[in-house]
């Protein structure tokens, strides 16, 4: 029985975003695809008992987010962010989601090839990753896994784009491109 194997993926899904909210852009493509898995190839199909074990590890640690926002906050959809003693950064998250607005081409620049903390300057066998995802979607096999790694890219870039505060501090690199470092290392 691989139930368990689904409520412990579910679970560590969830405590991905339970642990810092950038994880959900990769964390909520991951449950899509494994929902869609059974479209793309009907032999991966997932059982509605394995689908109820999913959701439901991945609700756990979710729903503890949850009362603790209420019990601390006053509301589930609020975070810790919002209520910083720093007046800036406070403001700076009040933002948009959570500091995320409209992404900037500029920032996309410092976040890639700045001479700072340009990824790409900072990394450069990271350049040529982007040809992955393309290379890989040639094979029919690879197609679902392929598109995967370039959503979860793209969406960590754009996110960190429309960060007010994308350098996050006193880094090396782009810090919150870190969560999806091992991806875009992949192809």
């Amino acid at each position: 029985n691989r139930i368990h194997y689904f409520a412990a993926l579910g679970l560590l899904l969830g405590f991905a975003i339970l642990t810092e909210y950038t994880p959900s852009l990769a964390a909520l493509p991951v449950l899509l695809y494994l929902f869609a898995s059974g479209v793309i190839e009907p032999r991966r199909r997932l059982s509605r008992a394995a689908i109820a074990a999913l959701l439901l590890g991945f609700a756990v640690p979710l729903a503890a987010y949850a009362a603790y926002s209420i019990a601390c906050f006053g509301s589930p959809f609020t975070t810790g962010y919002i209520h910083e003693a720093d007046e800036a950064f406070r403001a700076t998250h009040a933002v948009g989601v959570v500091g995320v607005s409209r992404p900037r081409l500029e920032v996309l620049y410092y976040l890639t090839f700045h001479p700072i903390r340009g990824l790409f300057l900072q990394s450069p066998v990271l350049f040529i990753s982007p040809a992955g995802p393309p290379a890989r979607a040639r094979r029919r096999e690879w197609r679902a896994e392929a598109l995967l790694v370039a959503v979860i890219v793209a969406a960590f870039f754009v996110m960190n784009a429309g960060f007010g505060w994308w350098w996050a501090g006193w880094s090396f690199g782009p810090r919150l491109l870190i969560p999806m470092l091992w991806l875009l290392a992949l192809p």
